[in-house]
């Protein structure tokens, strides 16, 4: 065999490699998007929306729409973060931590949520991040 079928094998055996290995993840990543829709409805429902105010405006779409949308956003954000991460649970808490960061602290600070609401989003966000974490390493062993 010669340097250039070589280099063609070597090339389409490493594409078939990332090929079965984002296969290998699909299940493990549908299932944590699932369990997190689920901590993510039930959530919002229970824990923030008592505690927050009334929205600014009339929601663009259902709740439970706008969750299915956002998980959908948010697993391939957590897929993203845990290839480079290789932990899931640390992925989940640092995208967690990100957006508590970046959403109620600034929203406090500014006026815009109450402690109140602020703590709620916490402990919501908390058990998403989390859950999809578990739930991943869960169901990729």
């Amino acid at each position: 065999m010669g340097l250039q079928e070589a280099h063609l094998v070597e090339y389409l055996s490493s594409n078939y490699d990332k090929e079965s290995d984002m296969n290998d993840r699909l299940k493990p990543l549908l299932g944590a998007m699932i369990a997190g829709y689920i901590v993510n409805l039930l959530g919002v429902t229970f824990l923030y929306l008592p505690a927050a105010a009334p929205p600014a405006m009339n929601p663009l779409m259902p709740t439970w729409l706008s969750a299915v949308f956002l998980s959908l956003i948010g697993i391939v954000l957590f897929d993203w973060v845990n290839q480079a991460v290789g932990d899931s649970v640390k992925s989940g808490v640092i995208i967690a931590l990100s957006q508590i960061i970046l959403v109620d602290g600034l929203y406090v600070l500014n006026g815009n949520r109450s402690v109140m609401a602020a703590a709620m989003s916490v402990v919501v966000i908390l058990a998403i991040w989390v859950t999809i974490g578990l739930a991943y390493r869960k169901l990729a062993d």
